[in-house]
């Protein structure tokens, strides 16, 4: 028997939420919008419409929830011991449908930065690169840890700027 057919949709839809952390993803679109505004003033051009944000908004909050999945996938061990009330061991949210949305997020992330800019793509694979090596080697070691979370914030920012740094055409 699935342990989570006795959980209430509630009880499930609390616990995507909160293995999304929701609130920290309204900081997320933040990044790839400072790029840009940083980008077109360095360019002394005006910032681009909203249409030419949300690619990279969108591969940013999508890669971001890549990466607190995976975390929380990573954490599953310590969680059992330490945090018997997050979602994965509370089961709120179960290993495969983890897997299975961290999978969705890393593809959608990319998908989003593909119809922005071939730059854009680039930095994606970059940060999806970045988030793996975070989450499945370094975040235990100190500055090395801090240094590799730093660049995925950095990589973020870049996700709104490429276009305009490299001269490269868009996909459209």
């Amino acid at each position: 028997m699935d342990c989570q057919s006795t959980f209430t949709p509630r009880q499930r839809l609390f616990g995507w939420l909160q293995l999304l952390r929701l609130p920290n993803l309204f900081t997320v679109p933040g990044d790839p919008l400072a790029g840009m505004a940083v980008a077109a003033l360095l360019a002394g051009r005006a910032p681009p419409s909203v249409g030419g944000f949300l690619w990279p908004a969108a591969a940013a909050l999508c890669l971001y929830g890549f990466g607190l999945v995976l975390n929380d996938i990573r954490d599953y061990p310590q969680d059992l011991r330490n945090r018997p009330n997050r979602p994965l061991p509370r089961q709120y949210v179960g290993m495969s449908g983890a897997w299975l949305a961290a999978l969705l997020l890393a593809a959608g992330g990319l998908a989003c930065a593909w119809q922005h800019a071939y730059t854009t793509l680039a930095l994606a694979l970059s940060l999806l690169f970045l988030i793996c090596l975070y989450d499945g080697l370094v975040k235990e070691w100190g500055w090395l840890g801090c240094l590799v979370m730093g660049l995925c914030r950095g990589n973020s920012f870049l996700l709104g700027v490429s276009p305009r740094v490299w001269a490269l055409p868009s996909w459209h």
